[in-house]
């Protein structure tokens, strides 16, 4: 089977289930406009946005038998998605990320959401946009063209739920579950049966290890996990604040004799304006989840993937940041919570997971902690059941 993804494939920590499928599955991976000057992999299969005139032009040299988005929002991907519904091409969307949901997340990012590019770009994209109607699609010209407007008047996010049509909508969804897929059913207006719940195959060998390991010995650390806001246009944190944060923590941990371990994000990696101090180490690749396991306690400043685990599996502290992105854990009272532009180092209390709250934790994040999402998936992929 050959399956065409949309898919960022430059992480890896987000790719790593469907390399585990290479054997059965035949990727071919579409993710940037055209060649970086730096190779992804030698061993991936990779097309580009910028080498095809059309959606059809990409669908007839590639000859998917299914497409997998990681999304459908851009107008590429609509194009993509129309051209493989005309000619018979299963479309599936796979969740990547913990979500919010679509209104709080919309009010929030309306601002920064709006079409970005040059004039060159916007026009390119309208034209592979055109391309991809047919006649057999006359019943959606309304919604087809009034897209256009939504998606450049209101952004991503608000341009997507004002225009809602068949043509932009996939075959099916694979979420990790129902809480997870909240913001895309507001968003996209879907129905439970366009849905599939698999877990989150970002936590197969984490639980795969667990679910043999009884006890795990503490090391003298501390660990943050950390996300990009100095990098990421959504928040754009100054260094400053960023470094300032870093700072109290560290203090923290030596007033205790720790060290301060930072797991930084991907987008991060790159990065060197992080505060330099011989107790802070930053860390890049790596396997998170023996961090986690070992660390005295974690802190915590976004809802990433990794958060819920760490909650399940460590002591951990949660800095709101940016409340409406932060509402899906903060709501639940599972952690404690300490404002991240005002704190003082004295109030960090670390407590234990209660039962009542693990099992709520479990129900909202996880679905599965079987370890066996990445099978469910493949199964997805290769037709059979869930």
């Amino acid at each position: 089977m050959r399956i065409l993804i949309n898919w960022d494939y430059h992480r890896k920590d987000l790719t790593q289930a469907f390399f585990s499928m290479a054997e059965e599955i035949d990727f071919v991976y579409l993710y940037d406009f055209e060649r970086p000057s730096l190779k992804c992999s030698d061993d991936l299969s990779v097309v580009y946005w910028n080498d095809f005139k059309s959606a059809y032009d990409l669908l007839n040299q590639v000859k998917p038998d299914k497409v997998v988005f990681h999304d459908i929002e851009s107008f590429y991907q609509v194009a993509l998605n129309i051209a493989a519904k005309n000619y018979g091409i299963p479309t599936l969307v796979v969740e990547h990320g913990i979500k919010v949901q679509h209104s709080a997340y919309a009010k929030e990012t309306v601002k920064v959401q709006k079409s970005k590019g040059g004039y060159r770009s916007k026009v390119q994209s309208l034209i592979f946009y055109l391309r991809a109607f047919r006649l057999k699609n006359t019943f959606s010209l309304i919604p087809f063209i009034a897209f256009i407007y939504y998606r450049y008047r209101f952004g991503i996010t608000n341009g997507l739920a004002k225009c809602r049509f068949s043509l932009r909508k996939a075959d099916m969804y694979v979420n990790f579950t129902e809480t997870n897929a909240a913001g895309l059913i507001e968003r996209d207006g879907l129905k439970e049966e366009d849905l599939k719940y698999i877990g989150n195959p970002n936590y197969d060998d984490f639980f795969q290890y667990c679910n043999k390991n009884a006890s795990f010995e503490r090391k003298d650390f501390y660990l943050l996990i950390d996300a990009p806001f100095v990098e990421d246009s959504n928040f754009s944190m100054p260094v400053e604040v960023k470094n300032k944060f870093y700072d109290k923590l560290n203090a923290f941990c030596k007033a205790r004799g720790s060290r301060l371990k930072v797991k930084l994000h991907p987008k991060s990696y790159s990065q060197s304006y992080f505060l330099r101090d011989s107790n802070i180490e930053y860390i890049t690749e790596c396997s998170t989840m023996e961090y986690i396991l070992k660390a005295k306690g974690c802190f915590l400043i976004h809802i990433s993937t990794l958060s819920p685990l760490a909650i399940l599996y460590s002591k951990c502290i949660f800095f709101d940041t940016y409340p409406v992105f932060n509402k899906n854990i903060t709501a639940l009272n599972v952690v404690p919570v300490l404002d991240f532009w005002d704190f003082n180092i004295e109030n960090i209390a670390f407590k234990h997971l209660d039962t009542n709250k693990e099992q709520v934790l479990k129900e909202t994040f996880f679905k599965y902690t079987d370890g066996k999402a990445t099978e469910r998936l493949r199964n997805i992929l290769l037709g059979g059941a869930v």
